[in-house]
């Protein structure tokens, strides 16, 4: 066996690595990182390029594996998830090529889930550039849904009254009120009527939460009585029987109105309301004074002065009643900066005064101790 020892010149070759003889057939070149075996048995020696060759040793590759097939120029990983054909370079160093990120939202492209898409992925919400669609992103494209809620054709970024078909403010409607009439489509595009009968509402206009009380309207056989609370009738109990109905308030401090229509064969009767107000009992607040009026003494002996406290012009009516609803002193007017109201004839309690003026209707509490 012939062992020869071959050192690779720096200066001249950089690159060089080491070949190894077997037997009297091997001649390789060495010209930068490239071997070429000129002879049948030649083998690559590659490796650590340290160039000593020993001819009864195989060569080692990239990776230190001796007869190896990690050699410059093939596959490779060099652990980047962004890069694609990781080779060996003629140095020995697997590197690849950046797959690139085409719509620049800093994910590459082999990482993103839409790489044509910006931030997106398949379910989310797009803009395909066209107001009249709803978008989503499906298979990595922006698709919209034409959007069209009456279903008149336009669609409704451009509809005046997506709600409505074929309607816009102040067009004729109808609706579905037989007791209004001149219904129109207003400018919040909702359709309303003009009340075209009129007719009253017996009972109390102040209820208790937790008591019942019972309204009435008038009576007309084979008429159908519709009862309801506005603004909402939430935890309100309504318990009607034709003409009158049996209502529970819930525990609140405020004004509803309470509402009937009536329908004789499907056609309007008659349609009336009047307003609530609901008294909270379990409030322990008595509130004595309100927007333009205070009264005093609050509690007293059944003497309560209502004292004007701005300047507003013309009278303001009221009336008493007790914690049932029950009137005790009948309509008044203030018409002065200082009005007496006389409850020494009542028995002691809580009552309330409702006023009412120009500026609307509060209602204030009384408390009479003796």
């Amino acid at each position: 066996m012939i062992r020869e020892r071959i050192e690779a010149q720096r200066g001249m070759f950089p690159y060089a690595r080491s070949i190894t003889y077997r037997m009297s057939r091997l001649l390789a070149v060495i010209i930068g990182c490239l071997l070429v075996p000129l002879m049948a048995g030649a083998q690559y020696a590659g490796g650590n390029g340290r160039g000593t060759v020993l001819n009864t040793l195989l060569p080692t590759d990239c990776s230190g594996e001796p007869g190896g097939a990690a050699l410059p120029g093939t596959p490779c990983d060099d652990s980047d998830a962004c890069t694609i054909d990781d080779l060996f370079t003629c140095t020995c160093v697997c590197a690849g090529t950046y797959s690139g990120d085409a719509d620049s939202d800093e994910i590459c492209d082999i990482l993103d889930p839409c790489p044509g898409l910006p931030f997106l992925q398949d379910g989310d919400l797009c803009d395909d550039g066209d107001v009249c669609t709803a978008d989503t992103v499906v298979n990595c494209v922006c698709v919209g849904t034409f959007q069209d809620g009456d279903g008149d054709g336009t669609c409704d970024a451009n509809d005046p009254c997506a709600a409505l078909a074929f309607l816009a403010p102040n067009d004729s409607c109808d609706d579905q009120n037989s007791c209004t009439i001149d219904d129109i489509v207003n400018e919040n595009c909702a359709c309303i009527g003009t009340s075209s009968t009129g007719g009253t509402i017996l009972g109390n206009w102040l209820v208790a939460d937790g008591l019942t009380y019972v309204f009435s309207t008038a009576y007309e056989p084979g008429a159908v009585y519709e009862w309801s609370i506005l603004p909402d009738s939430t935890d309100w109990v309504l318990v009607p029987q034709d003409s009158t109905v049996i209502v529970t308030a819930p525990p609140i401090n405020e004004l509803v109105e309470l509402c009937v229509t009536v329908l004789v064969d499907g056609d309007c009767f008659l349609q009336a309301c009047t307003e609530l107000f609901v008294m909270d009992v379990g409030v322990q607040e008595d509130p004595v004074s309100g927007p333009g009026f205070t009264i005093h003494p609050n509690p007293s002996n059944g003497l309560f002065e209502l004292v004007r406290t701005d300047q507003r012009a013309g009278p303001a009516s009221f009336v008493v009643a007790d914690a049932t609803g029950r009137t005790v002193l009948a309509s008044g007017a203030a018409n002065g900066q200082r009005t007496i109201i006389d409850l020494g004839k009542t028995s002691p309690g809580l009552y309330l005064l409702r006023l009412g003026d120009e500026q609307g209707i509060q209602v204030l509490r009384l408390l009479v101790q003796r």
